[in-house]
């Protein structure tokens, strides 16, 4: 691919030659911007869900129509992902993600506005539909726009982007008002909307739709100083790589076609599934709701500040210690860490609970939060995805990532409109003790069912995943 090409043909210190990529840096962050408002909105309800439910609210609900306002975008980000096929083949990577910005101001624009209760349902289901083609069209974006020495990394920024949204909604919420709010949170995404008409379209797309003239002026932007000869090789590789993927266009029903793809399947729908049943869009929806239950002198807003900082500064942890050490063991500390500190936290609340003195503990719950949020980013938070784009076939990638973002959005859903239920049934403690309980179950599933990727080969991976399975993988050893 490109950057190889580049290095036998200039050299890879030949100054001369030096590739310029303010265009694809600019690219990215604006993509990334995207991916900010998105979860600004997302975490919304954690300061505004607390002045929902007070007397002074001009929207007055109950706790169960706040379990729905908080979980409706989590049901709109499960259609998401199949829309974004269609957009993405119809208008284009840039026009999907700038129909996105457009989107999101409206709903911004809406809340402000907003009377009823149903006015807040549907502004969160088309936050969520939102959320959901962006997820799936951005690092698709990203990619196709990459060189491949650059790829990776840059489809790592998405970890600390989504981070920065959470923190800058806990940040500001403890300030403003449920007006200001919304008004200051439309400022991000209407910043991304202009500064999406100076981002190129997808080269992929313009090829695939015979603009080949364009796409060689889109890929001369983005790399600025390659040689003609250099980015018709690219467009050459481009071609065949659609050609390829044209004749080989699979249907859902190719994803169960062979051992491998079935392997690849329930690995990713089960570490997705304990990914939300670790509780971590529960604990991100509602973070002031739960500090507000808890005896202490920090500010609940605060409090949700601090777990936004640390997932924030600990969202590059997982991707370096999967390239160093793949993805068993992370994965292993990982759910060993968020099932120690899920027990505590929920230890706190059964002694609260039973009526026991809990003063001299009233740092535990935002210390069991703050090392659950840096266990998170050990692994659950990142492994799961990149899992995804090893274990399955090249040819059924594109259809299983659709169907594995909706079922991601599917069980986010499920937690966030069944955490206020259980808490109500089971009490805080034993909600707590249960997801704790469900990351326990993580690590004989990694020991027994994740095969050893580690420096391997995508075509070495697939030969594991479609061996006759024995016991443990014989990957695993």
């Amino acid at each position: 691919m490109v950057p190889n090409v580049m290095e036998i043909e200039n050299g890879p210190n030949n100054d001369s030659n030096k590739v310029n990529r303010i265009c694809l840096y600019f690219s990215t962050f604006t993509v990334n911007l995207l991916l900010v408002s998105i979860c600004i909105a997302f975490v919304w309800t954690s300061p505004t869900l607390v002045y929902l439910l007070s007397p002074e609210s001009h929207i007055p609900i109950t706790k169960f129509e706040g379990s729905w306002i908080a979980s409706f975008i989590t049901l709109g980000g499960v259609f998401g992902a199949p829309v974004t096929g269609v957009l993405l083949d119809s208008i284009g990577r840039k026009w999907t993600l700038h129909l996105c910005t457009l989107l999101l101001i409206s709903c911004w624009i809406w809340t402000v506005f907003a009377v009823s209760v149903v006015e807040l349902y549907l502004v969160r289901f088309i936050t969520g539909l939102t959320a959901g083609i962006s997820y799936s069209a951005s690092p698709l974006y990203v990619a196709e726009i990459s060189e491949d020495s650059l790829r990776g990394a840059l489809n790592t920024i998405p970890l600390f982007s989504r981070s920065l949204g959470y923190l800058i909604t806990y940040s500001l919420g403890s300030y403003l008002n449920y007006q200001n709010l919304a008004i200051i949170s439309v400022i991000l995404p209407t910043i991304s909307f202009f500064l999406f008409f100076f981002v190129p379209e997808s080269p992929y797309y313009l090829i695939d739709k015979n603009c080949n003239q364009e796409a060689k002026k889109v890929l001369n932007n983005l790399r600025r100083g390659t040689n003609g000869e250099i980015i018709d090789k690219e467009i050459s590789i481009i071609q065949n790589s659609i050609s390829i993927s044209k004749q080989q266009k699979l249907s859902y029903k190719d994803l169960f076609s062979t051992v491998g793809n079935i392997r690849a399947f329930y690995i990713c729908t089960a570490y997705l599934a304990f990914q939300q049943f670790s509780g971590v869009t529960t604990i991100l929806l509602y973070a002031e709701s739960i500090f507000l239950m808890v005896d202490t002198p920090i500010p609940s807003s605060l409090s949700a500040t601090l777990v936004g900082g640390t997932m924030m500064v600990s969202a590059c942890i997982g991707p370096i210690l999967a390239k160093k050490m793949g993805f068993i063991k992370p994965m292993i500390i990982s759910s060993i860490g968020l099932a120690i500190f899920l027990a505590f936290l929920g230890l706190y609340f059964i002694l609260r609970d039973f009526e026991y003195d809990v003063s001299s503990i009233h740092w535990l719950p935002i210390t069991s939060l703050l090392l659950y949020c840096i266990s998170y980013s050990l692994g659950m938070g990142s492994i799961p995805w990149a899992i995804m784009g090893e274990i399955f076939a090249p040819n059924i990638k594109s259809v299983a990532a659709g169907i594995m973002t909706s079922f991601n959005f599917l069980a986010a859903f499920i937690t966030a409109i069944t955490f206020p239920i259980l808490t109500n049934v089971l009490g805080w403690g034993t909600t707590f003790w249960l997801y704790s309980a469900l990351c326990v179950l993580v690590v004989p599933f990694t020991i027994y069912f994740l095969p050893d990727t580690h420096g391997k080969s995508l075509d070495e991976i697939q030969v594991i995943m479609n061996k006759p399975r024995k016991g443990v993988d014989a990957s695993n050893g």
